[in-house]
């Protein structure tokens, strides 16, 4: 799962897939245009549904934690 949701980062900006850091806000690399984005091309691509309750900051400020919401939505 973890390289489909890189894959779906890759798209959006690499330099959110490739940061190593503990916040991609703070770094600039992502903010809310950028989450309703990544938020819209998980559903589709991954078939599942992110709802506002799972949109908070927590989820996406690094690429593990995106990839551990999208795996317990998977289950």
């Amino acid at each position: 799962m973890r390289e489909k949701v890189l894959a779906i980062l890759d798209d959006i900006d690499e330099d959110i897939r490739d940061y190593d850091g503990d916040n991609l806000f703070d770094a600039g690399l992502i903010d809310s245009l950028v989450v309703i984005d990544l938020v819209a091309e998980l559903n589709d691509e991954l078939n599942i549904n992110i709802t506002a309750k799972h949109i908070i900051e927590e989820n996406f400020k690094t690429v593990d934690n995106i990839v551990t919401l999208v795996e317990s939505l998977m289950n």
